[in-house]
């Protein structure tokens, strides 16, 4: 096996190892009270550990503000949690976009292609 490949199979275990993690206490905690504080219009899940899926339950809320708010003070800067990234879904489950955070610009930036 050539070095490179070496590096991409090392890799590659690592992401399996680190995604296939399940929820650790303080990230349950943190999905249990942002779907108490938000039940009505999002419910929360962490997905593949890095992931906060948020599937929109009333379509008349403002799923938008409400997510972008959420990344924002809840999950960007956040130690205790090893969630980068916020997946958003319209309540018929189809993927809307993903909000990620660019620490160069120090802006959150929507992608609309579904990363996971």
């Amino acid at each position: 096996m050539c070095l490179c490949c070496k590096y991409y199979f090392l890799f590659g275990l690592m992401f399996f190892f680190f995604c296939s993690q399940p929820a650790t206490q303080d990230e349950q905690k943190l999905v249990q009270n942002l779907n108490q504080e938000y039940s009505e219009c999002i419910d929360f899940t962490v997905y593949d550990a890095t992931y906060l899926k948020a599937k929109i339950v009333d379509d008349s809320c403002r799923a938008d503000s409400i997510a972008e708010s959420v990344y924002l003070n809840s999950i960007v800067d956040n130690k205790k949690v090893r969630i980068a990234y916020l997946n958003l879904y319209k309540s018929d489950g189809a993927f809307l976009y993903q909000l990620q955070y660019d620490p160069v610009k120090k802006a959150v930036k929507r992608v609309k292609h579904e990363y996971h």
